[in-house]
């Protein structure tokens, strides 16, 4: 497991770290992201099959002040990738829910199988968890608030477990 700081993040908050954050996930290894908080004014690269992405304690990924907001996607998994994140999008200047509708904190818009979504806190964001045809996907102890339009949204095809999310 590599850390996002030997990639050059910085997790104060203010600093961009969207580059660090993408170069340690490029790795193709799985990721670990200590206390801090990361700023990012792009979405994220999307995981590769079996990459972890892990943020521990008070770690958090946010929005740099230049973060345009429509369409962003912060974490896109990949097959059997598991995510635990904390998302927090209120904090760049300018920052509206109207602005964050078409904000993901995770989404993955194509078929992807075996994916786990875990002990994420996602605040202030269009869409919490987004997948359109998942198969035998985890959806477990997730706490989601003040979203634009959906804490969860999945398509008609999506199957798996989906239990103890807030």
């Amino acid at each position: 497991m590599i850390s996002v700081m030997d990639y050059g993040a910085i997790g104060d908050g203010v600093t961009d770290d969207t580059k660090a954050l993408n170069a340690a996930i490029d790795t193709k290894q799985s990721v670990h992201v200590p206390k801090g908080r990361y700023a990012i004014s792009l979405g994220l690269s999307a995981l590769a099959d079996y990459q972890d992405f892990t943020m521990v304690g008070d770690a958090w990924i946010t929005s740099h002040p230049s973060t345009t907001y429509d369409g962003v996607i912060v974490l896109q998994p990949s097959n059997y990738s598991k995510i635990s994140a904390n998302i927090d999008m209120a904090t760049g200047v300018g920052y509206t829910v109207e602005k964050s509708l078409y904000s993901y904190g995770v989404y993955a818009p194509k078929e992807k199988l075996g994916v786990v979504v875990e002990g994420c806190d996602l605040r202030n964001i269009g869409v919490g968890i987004r997948s359109q045809d998942a198969k035998n996907w985890k959806v477990s102890g997730n706490r989601i608030f003040n979203t634009g339009t959906s804490a969860m949204l999945f398509g008609a095809s999506v199957t798996g477990k989906c239990s103890g999310n807030i």
